[in-house]
Parts: structure tokens; sequence; C-alpha cells
């Protein structure tokens, strides 16, 4: 598949030692890269059920603390260490 997008075939027109090793280093940097993207996407995915999760949390709770919750997740203030506790938890 990566081969064909690159205009390469599975085996190389002149297989002389050096051609052989660098289409063998070429093969294994494809499958590391493939490798990287497969666990790119799975933590992609585990983000937005992550994200979905703690909307539905904050969503859940009274808005007081909804918009507490929101003000730490904003960025950094001189809120008390115990509300960020309390943000860890929620992706438990």
């Amino acid at each position: 598949m990566v081969l064909d997008e690159l205009g390469l075939s599975l085996l190389p027109k002149m297989p002389t030692a050096e051609v052989c090793e660098q289409f063998d280093a070429l093969l294994q940097s494809i499958v590391a890269l493939l490798e990287m993207k497969r666990q790119m996407d799975k933590l992609e995915q585990e983000l937005r059920i992550l994200q979905h999760r703690k909307a539905e949390l904050l969503a859940a709770q009274t808005p007081a603390v909804a918009a507490e919750a929101e003000a730490d997740a904003a960025g950094p203030s001189s809120a008390p260490v115990v509300s960020n506790v309390r943000l860890l938890f929620l992706f438990k």
C-alpha cells in the first residue's frame, strides 16, 4: 500500500546488496511509521472518549462546581490544589 503510493514495487529492479539493504531499511521505516500512526490513532480515540466523559461528568455536577472545574481546566489560577485533585479523579 505505502510502496504503491511511493511508486515502488515490492521487489527492487536491481537487487544488488546495497539496493537490498536500503530497500530493507525503507521497509523497516515504513513499518515503524505505520505502527506510530496506529498508536497515535489509538491515543486520539482515547482522548476523545475522555473528553466526552469529562463533559458528561461536568454536566452532571452542580453549576458552581462545574464552573470551578472549567476555570481550572482553562489555565493556571490561584484556585486551591483540592480542585485540581478533583479534576484528576475525573479522568480515572
